[in-house]
This record gives C-alpha cells, structure tokens and sequence, in this order.
C-alpha cells in the first residue's frame, strides 16, 4: 500500500442517508466508518485529521465522505473524475436548497431556511499514512508542509449543515449526470446550476448591503436563465418572457396588458402575456439596471409587501420549474413501472400525487404566488 492517501470530503455538512448523483456517493463517516473502513491503520489515519475540524463548541463536527464509483474513497481521482465530483456536489447544493425556498414560499414562514453554502465546501487532503503530515490538494495546487495537531479548522459561525435532500431532484439531477460529458444540454444544465450554486453563496454574506448581496444574487440567478434556457444575444427579456408565456400559461393563468411606446411617444403597441412571464420580463430587466448601475429601489427587491420572501427566492422557483420542464420535455426521466396489486402505475404518476395532489409542480407554485386564479 503507498503512503499516501486521498480523501475529499465536506467537514461541515451532516447527511443522515447515502446519495447517489452521477457517479458520486456522499456518506456519514461517524454512521459508515465501521463498514466503509476495514484497513485499522487507515482509519486511524483518518481519525486523527478529521479531529482537525470542529464546531464553535469545538466539539467533533459530523464529516461526509465523497466516494467515487469503482474506486475506494482514498484513492486519488484524475482530473475528469473530480469535475465529476464537483458537479455531484453543485447538485447536492440544488437537491437541497429548492425544497426549503419552495416550503418558504408555500408557507411563507421565515423560519425554512435553506442550508448554507460553505456547509458544502469540499476538501481534498492527501494524508501521509505512516505520519501526522498532510497536503491540501486542488487540481492546479499541492500545498505541502502541513501537519495535524497545528491547525484547528472551525465550522463557520452560523453555517446550517443538515440537510435532507429532495428525492425527487436527486432522481432527475442523476439523468443530467447520466448524460455523455460532450452533450450540449450537460453543459448548459452544469453551468446554469453552479450559476445557482454561487448566487447561494451570496445569501451567506453578513452584512446587510443591497450592493453585496441581493444584487449580486439576482444578476447571477439570471445568468443561471441564461445558461440554462440558451439566451439569444439581444432582446433577452423579451425572449424569456415570451419562453415562460409559452410554457407555464393555462387558461387559469392571470394575465395583463402593457404599453410599450416608441422613441418619439408616437407609436404605442399593446402586448399582452401572463402575470408570470411578466414577471420574467421585469426580473430581467432588473437584472440590466443592476448590471448597468442604476439607481434601485430596494423594494423591488421584494416580491410583495409583508411577505417574507424576496424576488430571488421565486426565481429559484422559477429555475426548477425551468429545468423540471426540460428534463420532462426532453425525455431524460422515464418512470419506471410500480406494480400495485394486478395493476401497475408510473412512478412518476406518484411522484407529482404526492408532491402536487395531482397539480403539475408549476401549477402549485403559481398558484401560491398569486399568478394563477
């Protein structure tokens, strides 16, 4: 065996079942240490560096340990395998923040706060097994000289780390990952969801600047649509707007009229869509005046008064009924048949019943938004 060992794991993150996303499994190393880890030597090793990272109490924080198909959790992965790695662990940021934001919408309770985005911080050691030595390894950087007892690394103040991923998102997140690496629609979808990832991480932030946080979140929640919908290179907002028209309108969807005049005010054309793709429109253009440095009025901010939820949480909502739409339209999930009794149903089926009573999972969240009558 050499004398060296890899392991990547998330130090301030708690899971309380395995998941599965690609080719990536994350698991509690407190609940699985006796059956993942059979070398005596190797657990020890391990023992000693995660003695490194504690809570503010500075008690022993819970680890999750990523493993990678068909090699042990030690092993070292090629550079591939850890983008690999990396978009598992976007996924799992998604899988586990849309839930809460969906609940905090539904109920409108402050309280369902989604788990912070530095609970998700991965680690790569490479440690020596015959010492208390050790390396912080990235793919561009080995930053060697370390050694176990020096430092102490404490879970940042206020970091919420459980969490309790969606099962439902985790089994459409893993048809994305199934696709080959050179897909187009990979692409787009890997990059849309580190846009979303990233535009998380802002709502860490600790002061209570408009400047540093929300704007920052909202123009990289549009870039998420971006990416995620394949943009044009001009007249956005009317393309999204008109994309969200065209996909989330029924018969009961609230609708207005706007008026859009020309240059010289002598021209005046009417459009009409639905209240959601207005939205769309003005979430955009939002986006422009941020970019641009516009002067803002901070209750644009928020999507209506009294509510305790703000424009970029329903544009997290709007992202997952987005890309729930495009895994569905384009077939990468197909549901699997459940035998009940002599008859068999589509896990699918049960799915959105138990998820939406029956509703499309859009329709439910428009209607608690107040765009569908």
């Amino acid at each position: 065996m050499s004398d060296e060992i890899y392991v990547n794991f998330l130090p301030w993150l708690t899971i309380y079942k395995d998941v599965k996303l690609g080719k990536v499994t994350f698991w509690n190393y407190e609940r699985e240490a006796d059956e993942q880890v059979e070398d005596e030597k190797i657990r020890k090793r391990l023992e000693r560096h995660f003695d490194s990272y504690r809570s503010s109490n500075n008690s022993r924080f819970s680890i999750t340990i990523c493993s990678y198909e068909g090699k042990s959790f030690y092993n070292n992965l090629d550079e591939q395998e850890f983008i690999h790695l990396q978009e598992a662990i976007t996924c799992l940021v998604f899988a586990s923040t849309i839930e809460k934001i969906e609940r905090r919408i539904q109920t409108q309770q402050k309280h369902e706060v989604p788990p912070s985005i530095n609970s998700f911080d991965l680690m790569s050691r490479s440690l020596n097994i015959n010492s208390d030595n050790y390396a912080h390894v990235s793919l561009s950087l080995i930053d060697l000289g370390l050694r176990d007892g020096n430092i102490l690394f404490q879970k940042p103040f206020g970091a919420r780390g459980e969490v309790n991923p969606s099962r439902k998102w985790i089994k459409y997140l893993n048809t994305y990952l199934a696709l080959k690496d050179s897909s187009k629609l990979k692409t787009q979808i890997s990059r849309s969801l580190e846009f979303f990832r990233i535009a998380q991480a802002q709502d860490d932030l600790k002061d209570n600047s408009p400047d540093t946080s929300f704007f920052t979140r909202s123009v990289l929640l549009a870039t998420a649509f971006e990416s995620l919908l394949n943009f044009p290179k001009d007249i956005k907002a009317d393309f999204f707007s008109n994309y969200i028209n065209d996909r989330f309108k029924i018969g009961r969807s609230r609708k207005s009229t706007r008026k859009f005049w020309n240059n010289k005010r002598t021209i005046c054309r009417l459009k009409t869509r639905s209240t959601v793709a207005w939205w769309a429109f003005d979430f955009y253009k939002l986006r422009n005046s941020i970019v641009h440095g516009d002067s803002i009025d901070f209750e644009k901010l928020r999507f209506k008064k009294g509510l305790w939820f703000s424009q970029m949480d329903v544009a997290c909502l709007v992202f997952a009924d987005c890309l729930e739409e495009i895994i569905r339209a384009r077939k990468l999930i197909k549901g699997k048949k459940i035998k009940i009794g002599r008859s068999s149903i589509d896990d699918l089926f049960i799915d959105d019943l138990f998820e939406s009573r029956g509703q499309k999972n859009w329709e439910k969240h428009h209607k608690s938004l107040g765009w569908i009558k």
